[in-house]
């Protein structure tokens, strides 16, 4: 409610979301349940929310997976027909708000999971052949940030 959506019609079933500027919020019209704290807390953790699919499949780049455009979450979609190679992650602005927000950004799971154990790999060599130079650069980096 609150004006967070509408549709064109009552004939048209589809639900267009309105911009933020146009919602109405109605602050402290009840007594709270839980207090302030713990309901931040909530919604934190509600943002970074990682389950299972309905088919039980879960993968390890859910919830932390980022278009690279328009830096939204990424779904990961699944089926129980899908083989492993068939999983994959789009882009939520593309599905939600149509390609013409964010063009369908589309990755396979399994080369997601290719790459990046391609760049730890290339990491863990960089950091043991030359683990000197990486000392100096980390300690230039904390210096840096304190």
């Amino acid at each position: 409610m609150n004006f967070k959506t509408h549709r064109q019609s009552y004939k048209i079933k589809k639900t267009i979301e309105n911009p933020p500027e146009q919602w109405k919020i109605f602050r402290n019209t009840h007594e709270a349940i839980v207090d302030e704290d713990t309901f931040q807390r909530v919604q934190e953790l509600r943002r970074n929310k990682r389950r299972p699919a309905r088919t039980g499949k879960s993968n390890l780049f859910s919830g932390v997976a980022y278009c690279a455009d328009c830096g939204e979450k990424m779904y990961y979609c699944t089926s129980r027909n899908f083989e492993e190679r068939q999983d994959h992650f789009v882009c939520s602005t593309s599905r939600k708000k149509g390609k013409d927000m964010c063009g369908t950004h589309f990755i396979r799971a399994v080369v997601l999971e290719k790459g990046v154990l391609k760049f730890l790999q290339i990491l863990l060599w960089y950091i043991s052949d030359c683990e000197d130079l990486f000392r100096d650069k980390l300690g230039a980096k904390r210096k840096e940030d304190f």
